[in-house]
């Protein structure tokens, strides 16, 4: 027997089986946006969910007197041009961004 702890509307369970109620209510409870890259001020590249995500995350970080207008998601060509590390290793954004799996900065440069 599967017991819940959280309160469930009986006009929300209603006619539902067992398993598609779990299973949606699973799905609900941990969907989340996923990661997009965006320019934070003029060089710095943050994986985050919305502009204001983004943000939050570079105030974080110490970066001072940054507004939503200091924002712009990276979308295009940008993305898959190679970005150079401290590696030389020259991964695009794309790359970067897929190997990302939490919020955060993760380059350095605008071109």
């Amino acid at each position: 027997m599967i017991a819940f702890l959280a309160p469930v509307p009986p006009e929300v369970a209603a006619g539902l089986s067992t398993l598609t109620f779990l299973t949606g209510w699973i799905f609900a409870r941990f969907k989340t946006k996923p990661l997009r890259a965006f320019w934070v001020g003029t060089e710095d590249v943050y994986a985050a969910r919305s502009e204001s995500h983004a943000l939050k995350l570079a105030t974080d970080d110490g970066a001072k007197f940054l507004t939503l207008d200091d924002i712009d998601e990276v979308c295009g060509l940008p993305l898959y041009y190679p970005m150079p590390d401290e590696a030389e290793t020259g991964q695009t954004l794309a790359q970067l961004l897929r190997k990302t799996r939490t919020p955060g900065w993760i380059a350095t440069a605008r071109g």
